[in-house]
């Protein structure tokens, strides 16, 4: 099986065992997925390194990169897409996959810390995401229980 469809199905695998093991529902997949990005971008921007720089790092094409960073919508990225990157940021993988811990007892002040340093309009845009986030969990528990 070649490597790239290998590590696609790695990463469905992954997807279905979350979905399946834990109750995930695709929006809450989304979120992580758009964190993972989000994560990356944030590394690249600190480095001030340039998608072409990247793309000549890790072989993977300009038009590729400028796809998962730029694109509004979700999409999956293989793990070894993941290591390309990590390694030319030189940090651990590990480093920019969001943490799914929901065993945190301190969100204000999680939430504080992530928001710290952004604008009021951007504040009141991730403010709106997170209300809209909370009632899709709301919905997604309300229909697994009608369902049981």
């Amino acid at each position: 099986m070649p490597q790239q469809r290998r590590n696609k199905k790695i990463g469905t695998v992954l997807i279905q065992n979350m979905e399946k093991n834990n109750g995930f529902n695709d929006e809450v997949i989304n979120i992580y997925t758009r964190t993972l990005y989000q994560n990356i971008l944030r590394e690249v921007d600190r480095q001030n390194i340039s998608y072409n720089a990247l793309s000549r790092t890790t072989g993977i094409s300009k038009s590729t990169i400028a796809r998962l960073f730029n694109s509004s919508t979700v999409k999956s990225i293989s793990v070894a897409t993941l290591f390309k990157i990590s390694a030319a940021l030189n940090i651990e993988p590990s480093s920019v996959i969001p943490n799914m811990n929901f065993n945190v007892t301190d969100y204000q002040g999680i939430f504080a810390e992530l928001i710290k340093e952004l604008d009021p309009i951007a504040k009141s845009l991730i403010l709106e995401q997170v209300s809209s986030m909370v009632s899709a969990i709301n919905t997604y528990k309300r229909e697994k229980e009608i369902t049981q």
